[in-house]
């Protein structure tokens, strides 16, 4: 969905790989964070960094890197579908969770996670 408009590496600066990029962009929207504010918690917050395959030993992504992404996100109209997919998945999880907490036995949930996960 988005890999087609993303950037490639020879244009310029060597972009950081998009799977960073999209899990930056779902942290930014679940939690609230501004441009400036994604890129703190990116420094200050282990976790976030971890979440990203990040590491404080190789550049971290700035508040430009990230308002450009999410400029190009809203350029082809990609957000809204990649956080609603994200939910779905989410949700999906969560059913498959719960059918496995209550003792095996089969969920019709578990199959919308099959589902989100081919898409």
């Amino acid at each position: 969905m988005i890999e087609p408009v993303y950037p490639k590496a020879g244009n310029g600066r060597r972009p950081y790989p998009l799977k960073v990029m999209l899990k930056i962009h779902l942290m930014q929207n679940w939690f609230e964070l501004s441009d400036p504010a994604m890129e703190e918690a990116l420094y200050e917050i282990a976790s976030m960094r971890q979440f990203a395959s990040l590491s404080l030993t190789k550049p971290i992504p700035d508040e430009t890197t990230i308002l450009n992404f999410r400029r190009l996100l809203e350029t082809y109209e990609l957000g809204a579908e990649i956080l609603a997919r994200s939910e779905r998945l989410s949700v999906a999880q969560r059913a498959d969770a719960q059918a496995r907490n209550d003792g095996g036995r089969h969920d019709h949930r578990s199959t919308e996670l099959d589902e989100e996960r081919r898409r």
